[in-house]
This record gives C-alpha cells, structure tokens and sequence, in this order.
C-alpha cells in the first residue's frame, strides 16, 4: 500500500500549503502516506483548540494513536474504518468521504453530567506531487451537529439525506481541488512561461512560442476551474438573508453589465415584467448573472442573438424563465445540465468552467425554489427557476 510515493525532505507540506490549511474552514491533520502508522506531519490550529491539544505532542505520532479502540464504547471511526479509508487514498488517489457520524462528548458541566450528543463528517484527500506521486493525505474532520440539530428541530429528515448527500458530492470535489494545493503550481507554471516568453524570446521559434501560450491559456482555465469549485463551495455554507427586491431592477443591471462587457452589438435582450422577490439580493444576483451569461454564449453565433427574460406568479411561488434563440440542446441529456462539469457541448466550441448551472441550482435550491429546463437541438433553450413568494422559513439567517 505504501509504494510509489514520495515526501519531500524535512517531512513537512511546504509553506503555501500550510497557509492553505491552516486558514481553511474545519479540523485539519496531514499524515505521510510512506510509513506504516500515517505519522502526522502537521496539525492545523483550529484541531488543536477543539481538542484542548498541543502541537508538539502530536506531530511524529501514528494517526491512529488519536483514535484508539474502545471495547465498552466502540466508535465508527476507529482506526480499522480509519486505515481502510485512508489504504483507499492511497490505492486510489482519489478523496474518500467516510459517512457523517455520531459521538459523545463528555460534558461534566451539563446538570447531572453526562455526555452531548454531536456529528461530525471526516473526509481524507490525497495531495499528489507535480509527477502525480502520493506525497500527503489531509484527514479532515467537520463539525455539522448544528445543521443536523436545525432540520431535526424543522421535521425535515428526509430533505436532511437529501442535503447531507449533496454536501459530501460538494465536499469531494471541494477537497479534490484544495488538497492537490493547485494554485500554487499554477502560479509558478505561468510565471516560467512568462519567464520564458519575455527574457528568452530571441531563442524560442515559432513552435516555442506557440507552446508557452498553450500553457498560459491552460493555466488560466484551470484558475477559473478552481474559482468556480470555491464559489460553489461557498454557496453551500453560505448564510441566507432573505429581503424583498426589485427583480425587474436587478435583471435590467446584470444584463446592462453583460451586454457592456462584450459590446453587445449582436445582442437583443426583452425584459418583461417580473414579480418581486423574497430572498438574498447577492445570491440571486449569481443565478442572474450565469443564466443570462449563458443565453448570450449559446446564442452568439446567430445573426442576432436575441434573450427574453419573463416572470408570473404561480400558486405560492414566482417562476422566472431566460429564452435564448442559440444552439439549444437534446432533451435525453436535459438531467446532466445542473451537473458539475457536465457539458453538452465541446470546451473549444463554448467557453467556461461548467459549474455555472450548479451554482444557479445550489442558490435556487437554497431558497427552498426548483429548477428545469427545455430546448431544441438549433432553436435554442428555455431556463426557469422558482422562488416562494412568501418567507419559507422564518428567520433564515443560519447556513444551509
């Protein structure tokens, strides 16, 4: 299981990605995948204050060491759980998410003594090196008993399985992008290549050239990718405050601030009349910005692009729609669309980074609302959302 891997010298993840973790939301411990035990190479300090631990006596120490087995209390993470997710790291260099767990925390000062009830979510990710070697695992442990607490207190337990699925799908493509520590790599790729372009021009030709620029558009598509993955992430855990606006004034600003950006010469855009809005002005915004965003790429190659947004209240919600006149799509494919990374098009005939329908689902689906579409191959596509008109829930101000 240990094979094929490397750490660098000195043992410890080097200084921008120790940055990286120790400012990143839960609790954090990077083990070395070469040695038997998964000795621990650093700590994070936000598991060193939730644990009441010091740095220095757990460095050098087995991961399991942490989490002995009890034989009058056994727990799911015991380390037999533990090594077997984390031999699956290492098999696969893939991240494995272990299922969101029950424990006991003693807590004397409660009347009576006793132990609280908590759950937590624990996640180990690989990072592998430029050669694609196995060089660390990170061991992420999230505290999730007030989101658990909160829809257990709503009655809602089938839309908590729901949610909790969707968190861990998010949760792994979150990690997948942070633990391979992208941005730093990124940075120093493009920084050679401009090295190589700006003080060794003299000596490259042609193909060179060609090359080196290959490089710099790849490293700027992969920092959109990563941009996206982090803006959809936070959208997960990001607060609701709800208000109610003016949809008519928003739409007509997004599609003044689309339309400038790229001229807006071969652009047509119909803004109906649309009803009032109860939800988070800057949320909405974000599925504003993408569904139009996309009409106007899709459309771009007719003669005359031309996008309509509508509104209608319907019932106890408001439905909103974005027709465009573009490329459209095959309705066999119609449930990939609010995928991650799910394209029905090639990346070299549309631009993007394909999370903008996830982040349009995620805010809408938030906001207690629905999303569905439909199109034709050639004549284009209709997007439509709903919202509830009233508050769904009262006081939302917590993270869903």
């Amino acid at each position: 299981m240990m094979a094929n891997t490397r750490t660098p010298a000195g043992g410890a993840p080097p200084h921008d990605f120790r940055r990286l973790f120790e400012s990143a939301p839960g609790l954090y411990l990077v083990v070395r995948p070469d040695t038997p035990a998964f000795t621990i190479v650093a700590v994070s300090q936000s598991y060193l204050d939730a644990t009441g631990t010091a740095r220095e006596p757990i460095l050098g120490r087995g991961i399991f060491e942490l989490f002995p087995d009890d034989p009058d209390h056994p727990r799911p993470s015991g380390p037999r759980d533990l090594r077997a997710s984390l031999d699956r790291v290492v098999m696969n260099r893939v991240p494995d998410a272990m299922v969101v767990q029950k424990y006991d925390v003693a807590r004397p000062q409660l009347e009576g003594g006793g132990f609280e009830e908590r759950y937590r979510s624990l996640t180990n990710s690989p990072v592998l090196g430029a050669d694609g070697t196995l060089e660390y695992i990170i061991h992420r442990v999230e505290d999730v008993t007030d989101f658990i607490r909160l829809k257990q207190r709503a009655g809602e337990q089938a839309r908590l399985a729901e949610e909790l699925t969707q968190a861990t799908e998010d949760l792994k493509a979150f990690s997948s992008a942070v633990s391979h520590d992208l941005r730093a790599p990124l940075r120093a790729l493009g920084g050679f290549a401009r090295i190589l372009e700006e003080d060794h021009a003299d000596a490259l030709d042609s193909e060179a050239k060609r090359k080196i620029a290959v490089i710099q558009e790849s490293v700027q598509k992969m920092g959109a990718i990563i941009d996206a993955l982090l803006l959809l992430a936070r959208i997960g855990y990001q607060a609701i405050k709800k208000e109610r606006f003016d949809t008519g004034a928003l739409v007509a600003q997004v599609c003044g601030e689309l339309t400038a950006a790229d001229g807006g010469a071969n652009s047509e855009i119909a803004i109906g009349e649309l009803p009032q809005t109860w939800g988070d002005p800057a949320l909405l915004r974000q599925v504003w910005v993408n569904l139009i965003a996309n009409a106007l790429k899709y459309s771009a190659a007719k003669p005359r692009s031309r996008v309509q947004v509508s509104g209608f209240d319907s019932g106890g919600e408001s439905v909103f729609c974005v027709t465009d006149n573009g490329v459209g799509f095959d309705m066999r494919h119609v449930g990939r669309l609010f995928g991650v990374f799910e394209r029905l098009h090639r990346a070299d005939q549309f631009a993007g980074a394909g999370v903008g329908l996830a982040v349009v689902k995620r805010v809408v689906v938030k906001h207690l609302g629905r999303v569905w579409a439909d199109g034709t191959v050639g004549e284009g596509a209709r997007f439509f959302f709903s919202l509830p008109r009233v508050n769904g829930l009262q006081n939302q101000d917590q993270p869903r």
